[in-house]
């Protein structure tokens, strides 16, 4: 599984991409759990809160601040834009299965599901 950075929710959406990006550099072991914990968070998301629940999982917010003037960061962010062109996905959740698309919130059976068939026969649907 991979998980692109894809903020399509405005300014505050992409201030906490960006500050994920920042996250994997510095602690990629922890990466998950700032993630999870951000995704459950209530409320808007936006960078002061993304730096926060880095903060909450433990991690340097300077070394996290540091790492947003990378260039590297902004380059993540832009390359899952392009790919989500080439894709032709302009929203969250989207998932790419084998060679078929998967856009929206379609609940956890029914993408696992869409995983067995494509285990089973090479597409989202047999």
């Amino acid at each position: 599984m991979i998980l692109k950075e894809f903020p399509v929710l405005g300014q505050g959406s992409e201030e906490a991409a960006q500050v994920a990006v920042a996250v994997n550099k510095v602690a990629p072991e922890k990466y998950k759990a700032f993630y999870d914990e951000l995704l459950m968070s209530r409320g808007a998301v936006d960078g002061a809160r993304a730096m926060a629940v880095a903060a909450d999982i433990g991690l340097d917010k300077a070394a996290i601040q540091a790492h947003l003037k990378d260039p590297e960061v902004a380059a993540t962010i832009n390359e899952s834009y392009a790919l989500a062109q080439v894709l032709g996905i302009n929203g969250t959740p989207s998932y790419v299965l084998q060679n078929d698309v998967v856009v929206g919130a379609v609940g956890y059976d029914a993408l696992k599901e869409k995983i067995k068939s494509v285990r089973a026969c090479g597409s989202v649907t047999c």
